[in-house]
């Protein structure tokens, strides 16, 4: 019997490959905030492991934090209300995403990594 290796290559174009390790050099307390695309990479590649806020399996979290995810990512007003619920420490999205751009101008938080595909942002404790 034979098996099968898989190799996976992953592209810096579309995962956040080197802003995972610069996240893998931080403190593992805390939350962190993500792009939903990229839960099941940060499942896989984050060492030591984090627990992922949100991921592409909508059914299992429902319409309801889908829709204040959505609204988070965009900066609308739900962010300051999941902020407060679920206490990030750190916010792993698109540098294109508007939370990016709300939160590199905001006092308490500090850009840790940034490139073309993800920008890696921690608050202070």
């Amino acid at each position: 019997m034979s098996r099968a290796v898989i190799s996976a290559q992953f592209s810096e174009k579309k995962w956040p490959i080197r802003a995972v390790e610069a996240l893998n050099r931080q403190s593992s307390g805390g939350r962190t905030f993500h792009d939903l695309s990229w839960g099941g990479y940060l499942i896989f590649f984050t060492n030591p492991s984090r627990k992922v806020f949100i991921d592409d399996r909508f059914e299992l979290y429902g319409r309801e934090l889908v829709q204040a995810y959505r609204n988070a990512l965009a900066a609308g007003p739900v962010w300051e209300q999941l902020l407060g619920k679920y206490e990030f420490r750190y916010v792993l999205v698109s540098p294109r995403a508007p939370l990016a751009d709300l939160l590199r101008g905001k006092d308490g938080w500090k850009v840790i990594h940034a490139d073309a595909t993800a920008v890696l942002l921690a608050r202070d404790p």
